[in-house]
């Protein structure tokens, strides 16, 4: 038996239990030592922006091609503290008047309280992005502050807005409801009641397009294996994604990404074993 966990590997050989351990390096609010705080402002090679004034203080006029005001698209100017994700792991969108609609209203942003940095990505060796400041080549890290980017996911949702999210469906099975053809033509069931309460919650404005299996993807995998089929169009691009209930085999992982379980169900493997020689009982 194997069993295996995200952080720590537990592997188990007849008995003997061995634990493994992931490398985990010292940190400080410095940053960790695999992928330290820079400060790129002391880089004479990189360009610093004018400063201007804000009630008094001196701040740095930046420009965001992506910025999270609260607007959907376009690009946004704000002023920011001379030490701007230098140096050191903050909250560095948290009181900041740049991100004032963001993070200073009743509900901010689960971003805004995140701690972050500014990186050298020639000095890191865990999850760096490109920074969204124009005109400059910055790389700012969540993980190195022991924190999760959620920033990014608040850009992925406005570009999302108004886009067409291509559905495709697996071909209808009798033995399995999760999503079926109704007869008047369109799709539901459990599974695709689920993804249109998902939208509906999130407030997304997208508009969705249906697809059928492809022809040439059912006939490589079809008529044992019309759900891998539909997975096979998620990976060729023919649809964004496939709604159905699937079991997670080794082939289907290499076509496509999942999302989390929604559910579990308990299958049970019985096999019938050769009754011992004093033994006329059948074990199961």
């Amino acid at each position: 038996m194997i069993a295996f966990r995200t952080n720590n590997i537990y592997v188990s050989f007849g008995g003997v239990l061995l634990l493994i351990l992931p490398q985990v390096c010292n940190s400080s609010s410095q940053g960790r030592t695999d992928c330290p705080c820079s400060n790129p402002w002391s880089d004479l090679l990189i360009p610093n922006p004018p400063i201007s004034a804000n009630d008094g203080v001196a701040c740095r006029d930046l420009t965001w091609s992506r910025f999270p005001f609260g607007v959907d698209h376009g690009t946004t100017s704000g002023c920011v503290p001379l030490d701007y994700g230098a140096s050191t792991c903050n909250a560095w969108n948290q009181n900041n008047t740049a991100f004032a609609v963001s993070c200073d209203g009743p509900n901010p942003d689960d971003w805004c309280s995140s701690q972050w940095c500014f990186i050298d990505p020639r000095n890191c060796a865990i999850d760096s992005r490109p920074s969204d400041i124009d005109g400059i080549e910055l790389h700012q890290s969540y993980t190195t502050c022991h924190n999760k980017g959620t920033y990014d996911f608040e850009n992925v949702y406005r570009d999302l807005k108004g886009s067409t999210l291509r559905v495709g469906y697996p071909p209808d099975l009798d033995d399995v409801g999760h999503v079926y053809t109704t007869d008047a033509g369109y799709k539901d069931g459990p599974a695709v009641q689920f993804l249109f309460r998902i939208l509906e919650q999130s407030n997304f404005s997208i508009t969705v397009a249906n697809f059928s299996t492809s022809e040439a993807s059912l006939e490589r995998y079809s008529p044992s294996n019309g759900y891998t089929a539909c997975v096979h169009d998620v990976s060729l691009g023919y649809v964004d994604m496939c709604v159905g209930t699937f079991l997670l085999t080794k082939e289907r992982r290499i076509l496509s990404h999942f999302t989390g379980n929604t559910f579990e169900s308990t299958q049970l493997l019985i096999v019938l074993r050769e009754p011992s020689d004093n033994s006329s009982s059948v074990i199961l």
